[in-house]
């Protein structure tokens, strides 16, 4: 089940033996799968996956795009007989745009301002460089950097 946006697709609501939290995703354990329904896994906005630390992840794409890679890998292990392995997720931060040359940005301690907005663009030449090759990505990079500084 794909659910597109921030919330839970109520389809999970009506699947038997899930076991769901207040928001309506489906509570996983520490490998991703659903507790109560071995071989059922529930990743991004359906899942709610709490870690060590007691908090349930928040549903952002990163933390989905982490929790769809280590499921592949599991499903991919369990064909060939081995042990699932815990989900251990990365969490680097969030930039958050506000306009101009001015963002919001957890990734190197909490800052706003000039250089927030520097992450935020280094943020997106990463994601450009990961769908695109080297030099269209810098390319497409550029173009949005020139557009920000021109309209200063």
């Amino acid at each position: 089940v794909w659910a597109a946006g921030v919330k839970a697709s109520p389809v999970q609501a009506k699947a038997k033996g899930l076991t769901l939290d207040p928001k309506g995703r489906v509570i996983v354990d520490q490998t991703l799968q659903a507790k109560g329904a071995p071989g059922v896994f529930a990743i991004g906005d359906g899942a709610c996956f709490t870690p060590a630390r007691g908090k349930p992840l928040p549903g952002t794409a990163a933390i989905a795009v982490q929790e769809g890679d280590h499921v592949a890998r599991l499903i991919a292990g369990q064909l060939k007989g081995e042990k699932p392995l815990p989900f251990k997720p990365a969490f680097p931060g969030f930039v958050v745009p506000i306009g101009g040359k001015f963002a919001l940005s957890t990734m190197h301690g909490v800052h706003g301002g000039f250089w927030a907005w520097v992450d935020r663009k280094r943020v997106d030449f990463q994601y450009f460089r990961s769908i695109l090759p080297f030099w269209r990505a810098l390319d497409v990079w550029l173009r949005g950097a020139r557009l920000y500084l021109k309209n200063d």
